[in-house]
């Protein structure tokens, strides 16, 4: 993949782990590339977190259109290598803490579970980021952003009380 032609997006727009369920089994590393990928996600790769969790969902049995799809997080990443997130000092006392939550209701089409989002800023410094499919199937896109938001302000709590001791 190092000489790939790099893509602009880690995962086709709209796209969830439903849309790569069928197709010819894929025999390969993919379990290896997935957990690798998720390692890097969690470590300095927010940006694609969603499309990894996609993959993830599906290494039982995967596919040659789930392995396309992991290759396409390659592109994307050898395309935005340049990115990185920026850990730097604060010139003021005061501790700005910033929360952006996000749901999609029902956005899997194969279970009809929302996919939560959240970022926490320190600082104008990313320290605490997720996406996740929810546990339960919520009745209203209300009902799936209050899932989310209370899922954003348990962490927000934890970042809350370790800060306050410093």
């Amino acid at each position: 993949m190092a000489d790939c032609k790099p893509s602009g997006t880690p995962l086709v727009p709209k796209s969830t782990s439903s849309d790569f369920v069928n197709g010819e089994r894929f025999h390969g590393p993919y379990r290896e590339l997935v957990g690798a990928l998720l390692y890097l996600s969690m470590a300095t790769r927010p940006d694609i977190l969603y499309s990894v969790n996609c993959s993830s969902q599906i290494q039982e049995q995967p596919t040659n259109s789930t392995w396309a799809g992991l290759k396409r997080i390659l592109r994307y990443l050898k395309g935005t290598s340049e990115l990185q997130l920026l850990f730097c000092k604060s010139d003021s006392d005061n501790i700005m803490i910033n929360v952006y939550v996000d749901a999609d209701w029902g956005a899997d089409t194969y279970d009809r579970k929302s996919i939560s989002g959240y970022i926490i800023f320190f600082n104008d410094c990313p320290v605490i980021w997720s996406v996740k499919k929810q546990t339960s199937i919520a009745l209203s896109s209300t009902e799936a952003e209050i899932l989310a938001l209370a899922k954003a302000i348990q962490d927000l709590i934890v970042l809350y009380n370790v800060t306050k001791k410093f």
